[in-house]
This record gives structure tokens, sequence and C-alpha cells, in this order.
């Protein structure tokens, strides 16, 4: 099985970003993707209606940051825009970034996987 992961892209087309290689890290607030470091993993637009498989790509090299100046030093290669739902929350501080690498667009069929909550499920290729 193949782990696909959900990308909110309703405000923010952060696949294309993957793809175009501008979005070089992908990011959570909690250490939620650690297991699948290593993996080539399937990137799913979600967001928008019907979930989107739209990309391949291997994640690289989970790491805490737990400063906002660094975060702010890596804002660039996140895209993540200032003040949006995805940005660092002073409530709960740090973030998780993932070293997104090896990206290939794809277009497969959507299919409802085994679910690993709202962040990612497995995708059974036939």
């Amino acid at each position: 099985m193949t782990p696909v992961i959900f990308i909110n892209c309703e405000e923010v087309d952060y696949i294309g970003k993957i793809m175009d290689g501008e979005k070089k890290y992908e990011t959570r607030h909690f250490n939620t993707l650690g297991g699948l470091v290593g993996r080539r993993v399937l990137f799913a637009e979600s967001g928008n209606g019907k979930p989107k498989i739209r990309c391949s790509a291997v994640l690289k090299n989970a790491e805490k940051i737990d400063a906002l100046w660094e975060w702010a030093m890596l804002r660039s290669e996140t895209c993540v825009p200032v003040d949006s739902i995805h940005d660092w929350n002073y409530n709960r501080p740090g973030k998780w970034i993932y070293e997104v690498t090896d990206v290939h667009p794809c277009e497969l069929p959507w299919k409802e996987g085994k679910r690993h909550g709202i962040v990612w499920m497995e995708y059974e290729e036939e």
C-alpha cells in the first residue's frame, strides 16, 4: 500500500508549488508524518471537493522547529502565508517540517483506503 498525504489546497495550491519545486518542505503542527520519512508517498489535494492525487514524492528528514525565528527563515521554502491556518500557532508553538524530494506528477483514480485520521491514508493500487 502507498501512503497518501492529504494537503489542504483551499487557500494555496501547495501541491502545484511542490511540483514546481517552489515548496521544498511539507509542514504539520505535530509529527504526524514521521513514520513516512524515507518512503515514496502520494500527495492528494484536499479542500476543494473530492480529493485528487496529483503527484508522488519521497519524504526526508523530519525536523521539529521550536523557534519562531527558525520558522521565519524557512517560510519561503514552505510557501505558508503569514497568518494562514498553516502558519505558526502561538497557542501551540512548534512546527514539524518534512523535506520533499524526487517529485513526480501523477494522476491516479480516487478510491478510499485505510484512513489514518485526516492527515493520511493507505492507497492500494490494483
